[in-house]
């Protein structure tokens, strides 16, 4: 069984500590330096920054009208190959109550967003980006209202709603009827119906600073939606959604051994065959004791150590392929609110 933790030692010698995790930081420096050096240079030719800390994005293809042009530019040699989009005339509900189409938003307007973790108003938050995607996954999502009158949304089939029946993000296209959305007072409008809509058409998205998640009116009434990935491929699982053809999440520790919610837990994308391959993924003997192990490092306080863990598997597999989306997953743990509540839990 030793040979199951063999990129970290054996079952009785595991040294995993947040010591070795921020050492793993300086390691990946490099990485990051790199990314720097690749953004700095890209701001020197006129070109937007892509941010490591997940809240702007690379971009490819030429922009129009001042927008950003998207799909957002994959660093861990993978792309999403998805887009989460709307209408241009889609109205979204801006600071204090007003209301103004997508397609006019400018960075650093405000508008109207919930908490990612539970779907609850939070208030304004600022736009930092606004994204033009030329879709082809269209479709139609109606919602009903509880009078029985009906509304249409023009998105795309991977943007991610609020879905309060199950408590979580669910795309469009996966969208159940009759199940509840979020409006911005708390009440709920309902899904009635989602028909794919044929042809291709420019769509448009937000990034929205801390919270990614705004409103979108269908009719009068707005509708939770979140502003999916925005280019990052590390950081909190919910903000890295939907993971894109060929690709997974990967939580960084396994979901299953986390004391945190699904949204919240540390992850990275991954190719699928790749992140199929590593112990902490599956059913097999030596990937339950994996977590096992995890878990009990988590049991200890040393979540950074179970962290760790699955960061040396996954280097010991691939080299520095996911280096960069490493990098952002360890800065994020300083904005992750659901960590910081679970380690000052444990010291109090």
């Amino acid at each position: 069984m030793g040979g199951v933790f063999g990129a970290v030692g054996t079952v009785g010698s595991l040294g995993v500590t947040a010591a070795v995790a921020a050492r793993d930081i300086d390691g990946l420096a490099a990485a990051s330096s790199k990314t720097a050096a690749k953004e700095e240079a890209a701001t020197s030719a006129g070109a937007p920054a892509a941010s490591s800390a997940a809240e702007d994005t690379a971009t490819a293809g030429p922009a129009k009208g001042g927008e950003r042009a998207s799909k957002a530019a994959p660093k861990s040699g993978s792309s999403s190959g998805t887009t989460c989009s709307f209408t241009p005339s889609t109205r979204v509900l801006m600071k204090d109550g007003k209301t103004k189409p997508i397609g006019k938003i400018k960075s650093g307007d405000k508008v109207e967003a919930a908490d990612p973790n539970t779907g609850k108003h939070q208030g304004p938050r600022e736009v930092i980006a606004r994204w033009v995607n030329h879709d082809d996954d269209l479709v139609d999502l109606t919602i009903r209202r509880a009078d029985g009158s009906t509304a249409v949304l023009h998105t795309t089939s991977k943007h991610p709603y609020w879905d309060d029946t199950t408590h979580g993000w669910v795309p469009a296209g996966h969208l159940v009827a009759g199940h509840a959305l979020n409006t911005v007072t708390g009440s709920h409008v309902f899904v009635a119906t989602v028909a794919v809509r044929v042809g291709a058409a420019d769509m448009y998205n937000l990034t929205v600073r801390q919270l990614h998640t705004y409103y979108v009116l269908a009719g009068a009434t707005p509708v939770l939606v979140h502003n999916c990935n925005s280019g990052a491929n590390g950081g909190k699982y919910g903000d890295l959604q939907p993971a894109g053809a060929g690709n997974e999440i990967n939580h960084i520790p396994a979901n299953s051994s986390s004391p945190l919610s699904k949204y919240s837990g540390p992850s990275i994308r991954m190719d699928y065959a790749d992140h199929r391959a590593v112990y902490s993924t599956g059913s097999s003997l030596e990937s339950q004791a994996w977590r096992m192990r995890q878990k009990e490092l988590m049991g200890s306080g040393d979540f950074r150590g179970a962290m760790q863990m699955d960061v040396n598997d996954i280097r010991s597999r691939f080299g520095s392929k996911y280096d960069e989306a490493i990098t952002e997953m360890w800065m994020g743990l300083s904005s992750n609110k659901a960590l910081q509540k679970w380690t000052a839990g444990r010291n109090p």
